[in-house]
């Protein structure tokens, strides 16, 4: 069974029904000058016991596979490649912002944060990104960027960060 229909046979039909409002009033999209338009999800995330609302940018575009100058029909067809960003403030880590990019088989993340992180806790995340990548089929890298000033700025009217 799916999570909504456990929600729906339960006792938490209107529990259900105001994520779902939730949901549709929160989506939409922003621009990006040098992107162009993402589009804006919004999910609950529970903390402890309150739910808050965490934003996720996505923004997806079709690619030739050698650059235009293809020679067979399935290298003439597209890729999609996906970025995401998400910005969420953690209690004990402080302000993050995870900016990830997908394409075929590859993933890349960039970690931000506000304040550097250690050596060992670096070394903790891109193993753990590592030993997930592998598992799933895909490669990819990640890189860790500290300080504000290299920070994606999506729609500041509504983009912000959430603590959790």
């Amino acid at each position: 069974k799916d999570n909504a229909a456990v929600l729906e046979q339960g006792s938490h039909k209107a529990l259900l029904e105001a994520l779902q409002q939730e949901l549709q009033q929160h989506g939409g999209t922003t621009t990006d000058a040098l992107v162009g338009d993402w589009r804006v999800y919004q999910l609950p995330l529970l903390d402890q016991q309150h739910l808050l609302p965490l934003q996720i940018y996505v923004h997806h575009n079709l690619q030739q596979r050698d650059g235009g100058q293809t020679q067979t029909a399935a290298a003439q067809e597209p890729t999609q490649q996906t970025r995401f960003v998400i910005d969420v403030t953690f209690s004990r880590l402080g302000a993050m912002q995870l900016d990830g990019f997908v394409k075929l088989q590859q993933f890349d993340l960039v970690l931000r944060t506000a304040q550097p992180l250690t050596p060992s806790l670096q070394q903790e995340l891109h193993k753990a990104f590592q030993s997930a990548v592998l598992a799933t089929g895909y490669q990819g890298q990640m890189l860790f960027q500290s300080g504000r000033q290299h920070w994606l700025q999506l729609a500041p009217q509504v983009h912000g960060s959430r603590q959790v």
